[in-house]
């Protein structure tokens, strides 16, 4: 006898739906106080048998509270949590005890305050979170296997970009930017595997270059000075700068310690200075009329600043 396009129907797609709607309907639906855990395991109270279901709760004016799914006593599914108006809160996946796939979080009005998504219970793809107040991003970051990886942001309440990092594997690797609130940018560094990589650069607040700062490049360790990413201990000057540009400070090293001259600058003038040798000194102030108090003199030789010993 051959099958009309009725009977078809009713085989292949109305029995399967009835069947899936009546299976959803046989799962319990209890209160979450009659819920417990034991090693990991959901079970309801006086059973032994890992719980399959929802559980609920509720605020106290009657609205919802919350929701959740399980399947073999772990989380499975969406688990929801509402504001006592009734908005959304939070919303979470899981799959076998696990998060797995996309979270949000919202405020009372509906506002976004998180957005995520999660793979095998680690960040994996874009996290971005919001400002409550105004609903502008806060923060977006990207995730693979829940360590950063690429671009990381984070922003002013006025929407201008505050903070940019580029990440590797969970490590800073590539260029570093900070803005100033009006967008100008302030500082840039750049980073390989997590350590600083060559010089750091500031910008006054027109976003002019200020100073470069290859004082920055010098690590310590156990009472020895090393250029980042060396082992060998430094030997030379070291330079640091004002905001404005003008030398702040000068310093000299030999064999990973301060060793000669240590000066310091106001206003682009000579005001203070000490005389290391392999890591000691004893330091003097220069007088109200630029002289040294001691076995030094300072003098000017044109536009550059000379010291000598007398």
């Amino acid at each position: 006898m051959r099958k009309t396009i009725p009977s078809l129907v009713t085989k292949y797609l109305i029995l399967p739906l009835l069947l899936l709607v009546l299976t959803a309907c046989s799962q319990p639906e209890v209160p979450a106080y009659e819920l417990l855990e034991r090693m990991g395991i959901t079970y309801h109270v006086n059973s032994d048998k890992p719980f399959t279901g929802s559980s609920v709760e509720f605020h106290q004016n009657g609205r919802l509270l919350s929701k959740k799914n399980y399947r073999d006593g772990k989380s499975n599914g969406l688990d929801e949590v509402f504001h006592a108006n009734g908005q959304l809160a939070n919303s979470v996946s899981y799959r076998e005890g696990e998060q797995d796939g996309p979270q949000a979080s919202f405020g009372e009005s509906g506002e976004m305050l998180l957005r995520a998504n999660f793979k095998s219970g680690k960040r994996d793809g874009l996290f971005e979170t919001f400002f409550w107040e105004n609903g502008q991003l806060e923060t977006r970051t990207n995730y693979k296997e829940g360590k950063r990886d690429g671009l990381a942001e984070e922003f002013y309440k006025n929407g201008k970009l505050k903070i940019r990092y580029n990440y590797r594997y969970g490590k800073r690797d590539g260029l570093a930017e900070e803005f100033c609130k009006n967008g100008k940018l302030h500082t840039r560094r750049n980073y390989k595997d997590d350590t600083e990589n060559g010089p750091a650069e500031w910008f006054d607040e027109n976003g002019k270059l200020a100073r470069t700062s290859p004082y920055d490049q010098l690590v310590e360790r156990d009472g020895v000075s090393y250029q980042v990413n060396s082992d060998e201990p430094f030997t030379g000057i070291a330079l640091d700068f004002h905001g404005n540009g003008q030398l702040r400070l000068r310093y000299n090293y030999k064999n990973g310690k301060m060793d000669g001259l240590v000066e310091e600058f106001r206003d682009g003038k000579l005001y203070w200075h000490s005389d290391y040798i392999d890591g000691e000194t004893v330091p003097f102030k220069i007088d109200e009329n630029g002289n040294f108090p001691g076995p030094r003199r300072c003098g000017l030789g044109g536009s550059v600043l000379v010291l000598e010993r007398i």
